[in-house]
């Protein structure tokens, strides 16, 4: 029987290298069981494993997952709109790093320390922005679980039921809607199974507007 992430596997085996697989374990801080089931292709590796192997080989999260380098993509661009896209869009992409995760209750210096890149077409590219790997259900079916926000860091001015990266105390960092009220800022999921929450302006902290998403439907 194929295994599922055969591929994967293979990857993995190369960005090993000459290292032994124990050592592996150690640099990916995972046991030496999990890894040899990632490199065997047997389970798909953990955000966090995929973010260590892309930092110490320099190869793409998209490489480790699909084989595919920000060239392919380009290149597929290219393939379908041979003229440019509509527009007069060239295919060319730019580097976002991703930060994160998000809704997890992540530390509140998120933006501190990428745990890997992604690629967006550089007209949707904007100054200054970064990406959040979302993790929770909280903001489906608009932001998925596993889903990269596309977001703009620094604090900014509310704008009602746009969604925002915040850092709440005692939960860390989550994506929300948020509504101005008098004295209160109120927080909301697109998830309707989740409550809202009220925070005190004071004690919450916006670390960046969400302005678009890479996602799988």
């Amino acid at each position: 029987m194929e295994k599922k992430y055969k591929e994967v596997g293979q990857r993995i085996r190369v960005i090993r290298g000459g290292r032994s697989q124990a050592e592996m374990a150690v640099l990916l801080d995972t046991t030496l069981r999990a890894y040899q089931y990632y490199e065997h292709g047997d389970r798909k590796p953990p955000w966090d494993v995929i973010a260590r192997l892309s930092s110490m080989s320099g190869k793409s999260n998209d490489w480790i997952m699909t084989g595919r380098g920000p060239e392919d993509i380009v290149a597929d661009f290219k393939k379908d709109f041979p003229g440019g896209i509509p527009g007069s869009w060239p295919a060319e992409l730019e580097s976002v790093k991703v930060y994160g995760p998000v809704g997890a209750g992540t530390a509140k210096e998120i933006w501190d320390r990428p745990i890997g890149e992604i690629y967006v077409l550089k007209q949707l590219h904007k100054p200054g922005m970064n990406a959040v790997l979302v993790a929770g259900n909280s903001m489906e079916p608009t932001i998925m679980d596993r889903a990269y926000a596309l977001c703009i860091p620094g604090q900014q001015d509310i704008i009602d039921n746009k969604i925002y990266v915040v850092y709440l105390r005692d939960i860390g960092n989550v994506l929300k809607r948020l509504y101005r009220a008098p004295g209160k800022i109120i927080l909301k999921s697109d998830n309707p199974s989740v409550p809202e929450m009220e925070a005190d302006p004071k004690e919450i902290i916006i670390q960046g507007k969400v302005v678009g998403t890479m996602q799988e439907f």
